[in-house]
């Protein structure tokens, strides 16, 4: 996995929203930001569903910064010029997205806007184990999401959450101990986790809407798919609940 440094002066396009004044040199004094993305952990009750990978194709991403003292931050990752596709493993490292310089200050509010893209098909030959284009049509979707859902009678079947390339991620920061107001130092480096958690997206989703979901098959092995195109309105429930339980977790290195 590369890693690509961005700062301010650099590949960024900076608007900085005056608040009243200039910001001195110690307001514009960069923080090292590190980003990954991260697959949430499992909940309470839901052992029924265990979710292995998930993979990200990311076109473009945004940040917003509220400061208390100096300007407000927003700025942009170049729009043509896409990070990558990214495989988020259980029980393994995330990937390392991005790395940013961040004005230091107090921030009221800080969020993450990640624009998704359409996987490649080639991307899952390198990084699983399984083609998943045989069961469905990878290059269709931004965000796949693999799993295996037990039904009632004990047995297991493969499950696809694929979510659409024109869905975006709108991720509040805090930071362990679930605050949203954030000191950033400057001569220190911070550790951005953007946290997506389908245990919780199904949390409140009968299990009956999953036990009668429609399957499909291909090579005599059946599985769900949840999708735009299959399971349409399962796949608006759980969409809705995943884009509202989307956050970003932040911690000093």
């Amino acid at each position: 996995m590369h890693k690509h440094t961005i700062g301010l002066p650099g590949l960024l396009m900076i608007l900085l929203l005056f608040n009243g004044c200039m910001p001195d040199d110690e307001l514009s004094a960069p923080v090292n930001v590190n980003l990954y993305v991260v697959m949430g952990t499992n909940t309470p009750g839901i052992n029924y569903v265990d979710f292995h990978n998930i993979a990200i194709a990311v076109q473009q991403i945004k940040f917003y910064g509220v400061r208390q003292e100096g300007s407000d931050i927003f700025f942009n990752s170049q729009p043509n010029a896409p990070y990558g596709i990214y495989a988020i493993r259980k029980d393994q490292s995330p990937p390392l997205i991005n790395a940013f310089d961040i004005p230091q200050g107090v921030y009221n509010q800080m969020r993450w806007e990640i624009q998704t893209r359409e996987i490649d098909d080639d991307y899952y030959e390198d990084y699983f184990d399984e083609e998943l284009d045989e069961f469905i049509d990878v290059d269709d979707f931004g965000i796949i999401i693999e799993g295996k859902y037990t039904k009632l009678d004990g047995t297991q079947i493969l499950l696809f959450i694929a979510i659409d390339p024109i869905e975006i991620l709108l991720m509040e920061t805090f930071d362990t101990g679930g605050n949203n107001q954030l000191s950033l130092l400057s001569g220190q480096s911070y550790n951005v986790r953007l946290e997506i958690n389908p245990y919780v997206a199904i949390e409140n989703i009968e299990r009956s809407l999953l036990e009668n979901a429609e399957t499909d098959e291909e090579d005599d092995i059946y599985f769900i798919e949840i999708s735009s195109d299959e399971n349409e309105d399962l796949y608006e429930r759980i969409l809705f609940r995943l884009k509202n339980t989307v956050r970003a977790i932040i911690e000093e290195q």
